[in-house]
C-alpha cells in the first residue's frame, strides 16, 4: 500500500504507567478495536491520507524527529492497521460489505453492546434502571396513581445511564404517571449524519427485555406522504445509541404494564436547497413533519413525542482549548438554560436561531431533533424538570429531561 489511508477514527489520550499514549477507536462501530499507540506512531499515522507515499511519510518523520524510519516499520504499521480495519482498503471495504448485508437483512436491530459481546440479564437490566430513580437525587420509582394523562411528549437524555441516570428517571416518571399512549415517535440524533435529514428503520429493536416491536402501519403511512426514501441510510440505525436507550428505558418501565410500539427516527440537518435552508427548515424538513402530523391524525390514537438528546459538549476531548473550570461550568449552565426557555416556550424557530447564532460553540448533539420535535408536536409547552451535566475538565456533557403538555 503505496499511499495508505486512514479510515474516519476516534482519538483519545491515554497514561499508562507514565507514558503518554493515544488510544484510537472506530466511531462506527465497524470494529470494536482499540488501539493504544505511542506519539510518533500517532505522527506517523496523521500522514496516512492517501495522498502522502511512504518515502513521504519517512522525509516528514526525519524532519520531526531526526531518525531514520525504515519502510520495514512503516509496512508493519500499515499491516496492523489494516488488520484491525483501520485503514481504506479492500479488507476493510469487504468487512463493511459483510455487515451491512447482516444488518439489512434482518428483522431486529441488535444492541450495540451485544455487538461487542456485552449482553445484560433481564434482572441485571430493570435493576439498573431502577436504580436510575432510587439513586441520590433520583425522584423515586413511578406509581401512576391519581395523575392526569396530560403529557405528549418530553426531551431526555441520551447519555449513557451511568452518568445520566437520574436525569432519565424524572422524565420517565412523568411519562409512566402522565400519558397512557402506546406509540412514542423517537426523534433520535443522528451523531454520523451519513445520509438524509430523517432517516427510518422498520426494524424491531431487541433490548435486555426481549424486543420492541416498530409500528410498521405507521412508517407506511410515512413512506406514502413523502418523495423522498426515509431509508436511505438505514445502516446508521446500526450504530447510533440514542433510539436504544430510549427503548431500553421504556421496555423496562412500560412493559410490564402496557404493549406499545416504537417509530425510530435518526435526524440530521437540512441540506440546502437553492439557498432555501432558513433555520434548519427546508422543503424535506417540513414534507416530513406534515407527513408525521397526517399519519397521526390518521391513525386517531394517543402518540407520544421524545427527542434523545444530549445538549452542550464543551473541553478538549470535544476540541475545545480551555478546560473546564468552575466558572466555565456555571456560564455553561447559564447559556444552557437561556437555550432551555426557548424549548419551554416551544419556540422552534428561537431554539435553533439561538444554538447556531455563534456556529453551535457548545457543540449541542440534540439540535435537530430537538428543533423537529417542537415543529411537529401539537403543544402548550413545556416544563424543565431536570437540569444536569457530566463535569469533567477535559469533556463535560451537559443534559436535561423536558415535559411537554
Amino acid at each position: 500500500m503505496e499511499y495508505p489511508e486512514i479510515r474516519n477514527i476516534e482519538a483519545f489520550p491515554v497514561q499508562d504507567q507514565g507514558r503518554d499514549l493515544i488510544g484510537i477507536r472506530d466511531p462506527s462501530n465497524l470494529t470494536d478495536k482499540i488501539l493504544f499507540i505511542s506519539q510518533p506512531a500517532f505522527f506517523i499515522l496523521s500522514l496516512f491520507d492517501g495522498k502522502h507515499s511512504i518515502v513521504d511519510i519517512q522525509a516528514k518523520f526525519m524532519r520531526r524527529y531526526g531518525e531514520m524510519l525504515f519502510t520495514e516499520q512503516i509496512t508493519e504499521i500499515v499491516s496492523s492497521m489494516d488488520e484491525n480495519l483501520f485503514l481504506e482498503s479492500g479488507n476493510f471495504h469487504a468487512h463493511k460489505e459483510r455487515v451491512e448485508n447482516e444488518f439489512l437483512g434482518s428483522p431486529v436491530r441488535r444492541p450495540l453492546m451485544e455487538l461487542k459481546g456485552i449482553k445484560q440479564t433481564p434482572e441485571e437490566a430493570r435493576k439498573e434502571i431502577e436504580g436510575c430513580f432510587t439513586a441520590e437525587g433520583g425522584p423515586g420509582l413511578p406509581n401512576g396513581d391519581g395523575r392526569a394523562k396530560d403529557v405528549v411528549g418530553a426531551i431526555l437524555p441520551h447519555i449513557d445511564y451511568r452518568r445520566g441516570g437520574v436525569c432519565y428517571a424524572w422524565g420517565y416518571k412523568e411519562i409512566v404517571e402522565r400519558t397512557d399512549a402506546a406509540l412514542f415517535i423517537i426523534f433520535g440524533t443522528h451523531h454520523s449524519c451519513a445520509e438524509g435529514i430523517f432517516t427510518l428503520t422498520k426494524k424491531d429493536f431487541a433490548t435486555p427485555f426481549g424486543v420492541v416491536q416498530t409500528d410498521k402501519r405507521f412508517i407506511e403511512g410515512l413512506e406514502r406522504r413523502v418523495s423522498w426514501d426515509l431509508f436511505a441510510g438505514e445502516f446508521g440505525h446500526r450504530n447510533e445509541h440514542s433510539i436504544e436507550l430510549q427503548a431500553t428505558f421504556l421496555h423496562g418501565v412500560l412493559g410490564e404494564k402496557r404493549r406499545f410500539t416504537i417509530v425510530p427516527v435518526l435526524c440530521g440537518p437540512a441540506p440546502a436547497e437553492d439557498g432555501n435552508n432558513a433555520g434548519g427548515q427546508n422543503q424535506m424538513f417540513w414534507e416530513f413533519i406534515n407527513a408525521v402530523r397526517e399519519t397521526v391524525r390518521e391513525r386517531g390514537e394517543k402518540v407520544f413525542f421524545i427527542a434523545s438528546a444530549d445538549l452542550s459538549h464543551m473541553g478538549p476531548q470535544f476540541g475545545d482549548r480551555e478546560l473546564m473550570t468552575i466558572d466555565r461550568l456555571k456560564l455553561l449552565e447559564e447559556r444552557d438554560r437561556a437555550t432551555l426557555s426557548y424549548v419551554e416556550r416551544a419556540d422552534g424557530d428561537g431554539f435553533y436561531r439561538d444554538v447556531t447564532k455563534d456556529g453551535n460553540q457548545r457543540k449541542i448533539c440534540g439540535l435537530y431533533n430537538i428543533h423537529a420535535l417542537l415543529k411537529v408536536m401539537d403543544t402548550r409547552g413545556g416544563t424543565l424538570i431536570r437540569y444536569d451535566m457530566w463535569p469533567d475538565e477535559k469533556g463535560t456533557v451537559t443534559f436535561a429531561s423536558v415535559v411537554f403538555t
